[in-house]
């Protein structure tokens, strides 16, 4: 119970972390300094401000110097990152497998409202991303070729995606950084974790999309980020990708 408990303070504490990360990475600005101050006033926030989520409970979604609005984006990417962590730990328990798949976590949440706010994914991430696959595939699954494979996996299933899609609609399917993203995931997942992931994200992508297409809230035309799509399927697979492969080998 107590690691749990700890876990989820954890989550928090990435969650408020990772707020900063989604603010300032699109404006190219540091994640480290200036420390943290009201987008309305300037006024830079005091330690009570800080508090994940009940800050913002406290101050009822507001600054408390100028009273501007405080998205209430702020404490839901906190409690998910919290959310996500207990999974984590649940799945994996202690040790360097939940470490680095608590690194994953952060690193997806991250891409995942980056590319909702600017239909970006910044590099950066995905090879912070690659570079701690590297790392788990060498500690964890005691193999560089797992990670290798999945990146390679990764990059071409998504690129080929890409031509044959940009071939049929005569413009961009998927961005670049969707094939860096899915490149950066396989090292985490290998080549077969891959291929659920990619699945699972057209998948999900598909079931969000089609009621905004019948409803026009989307056009078929429209841009939209696939990033969210490609981190969800990810962060399925890494956490029940064994038990799908299973289930599906079961219906076979």
């Amino acid at each position: 119970m107590a690691y749990a408990i700890a876990v989820i303070i954890l989550g928090l504490l990435v969650g408020s972390f990772l707020n900063v990360c989604i603010y300032r990475i699109p404006k190219g600005k540091s994640i480290v300094s200036p420390p943290s101050a009201c987008p309305g006033c300037g006024k830079r926030l005091g330690p009570f401000e800080l508090v994940p989520v009940l800050s913002y409970l406290f101050l009822n979604g507001r600054c408390r110097v100028c009273g501007a609005k405080i998205s209430l984006r702020y404490p839901a990417v906190e409690m998910l990152t919290a959310f996500l962590f207990c999974l984590c730990f649940w799945r994996f328990g202690l040790g360097a497998e939940l470490i680095l798949s608590l690194i994953f976590t952060s690193l997806l949440l991250t891409t995942v409202f980056i590319d909702f706010d600017t239909m970006e994914l910044p590099d950066g991430i995905s090879l912070t991303c690659a570079a701690a696959g590297l790392v788990y595939g060498i500690t964890v699954k005691n193999s560089l070729l797992f990670p290798l494979l999945g990146a390679a996996a990764g990059f071409l299933l998504t690129y080929i995606i890409y031509k044959a899609g940009s071939a049929v609609y005569k413009k961009e399917a998927m961005g670049g950084g969707d094939i860096k993203l899915a490149a950066a995931t396989g090292t985490f997942l290998g080549w077969q974790g891959l291929l659920l992931s990619v699945y699972l994200a057209f998948f999900i992508a598909f079931i969000i999309l089609l009621p905004a297409l019948l409803t026009g809230f989307k056009k078929r035309h429209d841009l939209v980020p696939f990033g969210p799509a490609l981190a969800a399927g990810a962060l399925i697979t890494l956490l029940w990708g064994s038990s799908i492969w299973n289930w599906y080998a079961g219906v076979l």
